[in-house]
């Protein structure tokens, strides 16, 4: 394959693992949320990621940004969790 076709093969393979995790319009409501709710915490944490790498390559005035940032998604993160927590009680 081409570099081209490897991207696209690449995104249709991501799309269909988000599908199948956020569901149809068949699927039950709550757990069409979930998944939702799933892939945020996936992407709050592929952000957080992405700040850190960021932070590092800028130096200290980015570090300023990322330690403001970094609460506040950790924040995010545990509301996430105990939402799922209380999702599964």
């Amino acid at each position: 394959m081409s570099e081209a076709q490897h991207a696209r093969w690449a995104a249709i393979k991501k799309e269909f693992a988000r599908q199948k995790r956020v569901g149809g319009k068949d699927d039950d409501p709550v757990a069409r949320v979930t998944g939702t709710l799933s892939s945020l915490g996936e992407e709050l944490e592929r952000m957080r990621t992405e700040i850190t790498r960021a932070s590092e390559r800028l130096g200290r005035r980015a570090i300023g940004m990322a330690k403001v940032l970094a609460p506040q998604l950790a924040g995010l993160e545990a509301a996430l969790r105990a939402w799922r927590g209380r999702r599964w009680r």
